[in-house]
């Protein structure tokens, strides 16, 4: 059980290292239905900012930005999705979920771990926020940073 929590922390710990020298392949444009209203390109939602950029699960979380229907923007969060509407357009306010990846029982069996390798530090996880609605997806996420 040890050394399979063992293997476990060791590879989320290269998916974190990959994740943070960011994308190795050249990024592709997505292809764009030039058949589509010019009005509804243009409110493609984009976030711009997020607050506040770190923080556990259950953080009450803020993203910025345009493109954010009144009635229902799926939030992809990495730790599952939130449907959420936006009052202005421009702000989506959630509380990030909490992951059964890193649930109470996990904590506690790889407690000893932790504490032998990271000390009484914290743990951080990149997460990118994305946010789908009938105008689109985003194409950059909205960054944050997971700690455990």
């Amino acid at each position: 059980m040890v050394d399979k929590l063992s293997t476990l922390i060791f590879l989320l710990q290269q998916l974190v290292q990959l994740l943070a020298q960011g994308p190795t392949a050249p990024i592709v444009p997505l292809p764009v239905n030039l058949n589509v209203q010019h009005s509804v390109l243009d409110k493609v939602p984009i976030i711009t900012r997020v607050e506040p950029k770190s923080g556990p699960a259950e953080t009450a979380v803020t993203i910025y930005g345009e493109g954010f229907s009144r009635e229902r923007n799926v939030i992809y969060t990495g730790l599952g999705q939130v449907t959420v509407s936006s009052p202005d357009g421009k702000k989506l306010s959630f509380t990030l979920p909490k992951s059964s990846l890193f649930s109470d029982e996990w904590r506690a069996n790889t407690a000893d771990y932790r504490r032998e390798h990271y000390s009484n530090q914290s743990i951080n996880f990149p997460l990118g926020f994305y946010v789908k609605n009938e105008y689109g997806t985003t194409i950059k996420p909205g960054l944050f940073s997971l700690t455990i």
